[in-house]
């Protein structure tokens, strides 16, 4: 089982000729029940493309949300719950005490993660080490432990 980071869905949500087909190959060579994301990705990606100014790549881009929330994500989106926060907050002690990246919304994502014994795939992979679960980078396919 594995968590999609927001940069992996954004990938997705680009049009075929733009998009890293390493990415898409990656995500579709796992099969779809196994593959999830998060409210705060969600929450990222809805900002992210409400921020845009009005018109084409801003409708498309909410498009290709929808489509893959409907197809690749349906009853897989998980939430930043009671388990996920208590988490988040040990893990945010331990990284700030060693020096390691504390950023929020990533952090949400590997607590959301890790509370579920789940892996992350991510381009970002330097902020997801030290977590304890396993990272993945579906650009260039590598595993970090």
């Amino acid at each position: 089982m594995i968590v999609l980071d927001t940069n992996v869905v954004s990938e997705l949500m680009k049009p075929a000729p733009l998009r890293a087909d390493s990415v898409f190959a990656w995500v579709r060579a796992r099969p779809l029940t196994t593959v999830f994301t998060t409210t705060v990705t969600l929450a990222e990606v809805l900002v992210g493309i409400g921020l845009l100014p009005e018109g084409r790549r801003k409708r498309s881009l909410h498009a290709g949300l929808e489509r893959i929330a409907a197809t690749v994500f349906p009853g897989r989106l998980l939430p930043f719950d009671d388990a996920a926060a208590r988490l988040y907050a040990e893990l945010f002690v331990v990284r700030r005490k060693r020096g390691l990246s504390t950023k929020s919304l990533d952090l949400q994502i590997m607590a959301i993660a890790k509370s579920r014994s789940m892996a992350v795939a991510t381009r970002n992979v330097a902020d997801f080490e030290g977590a304890g679960i396993d990272v993945f980078d579906p650009w260039t396919a590598s595993r970090s432990p």
